[in-house]
């Protein structure tokens, strides 16, 4: 559980907070609340929220809303979601999703902050004064957060350009955008550097992860396209990519390795969909033959770690590799 502190000093800010994740990626309108993600959309939202609607007898609902376009988006990609798909997924009309979100622009948008949800920081506990702690305990509670927000980021990596749109003003981005600040605030950090210190490292997560997981949003058929551009390099000028062209392009990607739920059967499914073989059997056998060069890298002791973190039908595949 996140520990919230005594409240900081009031600090006045030297100019407009961008929000992280406003710098980059496709800009839209500040001022429109029309335009969802927009500063304007989510002062309206916040100032004039409505209590939730009561569920039909369909049980519809904007959480189950929420819940199922998420699931989309980690099983199939983020331009699979649209308001035809959610529809079919939750089996009921698409209009009737229109009674809870205005469309999927919003349902985007509400999603990131969904997700942010997951993310939090280990704050000193209320009365306890913070500041004078050791600096090697403030860093190791400012690295531990970025990493969980790194890793939340990439439990959902098709969705992690969105993080990159418009401003996070949801009522999660600002709990976390309060945490940070709290910690570097109430550890004497000079407000000013704290502000600054608190966008370039949020900025620097988000971006790395985009980075990172934007393999996956490579279709099998561009990876082959870019696989035979590179056979078409000329070796002598280009030695290590035409040699490595088959592994620049292989596009493994072992989601929820983590993930100490899923089944072997989704995982599989998971490895096939975005390395672009659609056979699960075969990304089975492959999967465990890179378990089995994994572990050829690490000692028994990492190993047991490991698989403490997968769910118990990945964790058999890992212990048989």
């Amino acid at each position: 559980m996140v520990r919230t502190a005594g409240a900081p000093a009031t600090v006045r800010p030297a100019g407009p907070d961008p929000g992280a994740g406003a710098a980059p990626g496709r800009p839209i309108g500040l001022t429109d609340p029309m335009v969802p993600g927009s500063a304007a959309w989510w002062e309206r939202r916040r100032t004039t929220a409505e209590p939730p609607r009561r569920p039909r007898a369909n049980g519809l609902s904007l959480d189950r809303i929420l819940d199922a376009a998420l699931a989309i988006v980690d099983a199939e990609g983020l331009d699979a979601l649209t308001m035809r798909r959610l529809a079919d997924h939750l089996g009921t009309s698409h209009p009737a999703l229109y009674r809870h979100v205005a469309g999927h622009d919003e349902i985007v948008v509400l999603l990131v902050d969904r997700v942010l949800a997951q993310v939090g920081i280990d704050l000193p506990d209320a009365g306890r004064p913070a500041v004078g702690d050791d600096a090697a305990a403030v860093r190791a509670r400012a690295e531990a957060a970025l990493r969980r927000y790194r890793a939340v980021l990439l439990e959902h990596p098709a969705l992690t350009p969105a993080f990159l749109r418009g401003q996070m003003l949801g009522p999660n981005a600002m709990t976390r955008r309060e945490e940070a600040l709290r910690l570097l605030l109430e550890v004497g950090a000079d407000p000013e550097l704290a502000a600054r210190a608190y966008l370039v490292l949020t900025h620097f997560v988000i971006t790395s992860a985009v980075f990172e997981a934007s393999g996956a949003g490579r279709s099998a058929v561009e990876r082959a396209a870019m696989r035979s551009y590179f056979y078409t390099l000329p070796a002598e000028e280009y030695p290590p990519v035409t040699a490595l062209a088959g592994e620049l392009t292989r596009g493994w990607r072992l989601a929820h390795f983590r993930n100490t739920r899923i089944s072997l059967e989704d995982f599989a499914a998971d490895v096939a969909l975005h390395s672009g073989n659609t056979d699960p059997l075969y990304n089975r056998m492959a999967t465990a033959a890179v378990f089995g060069q994994i572990k050829r890298l690490i000692d028994d002791d990492l190993s047991r770690k490991v698989a403490k973190d997968l769910s118990p039908e990945v964790r058999e595949l890992w212990n048989s590799a």
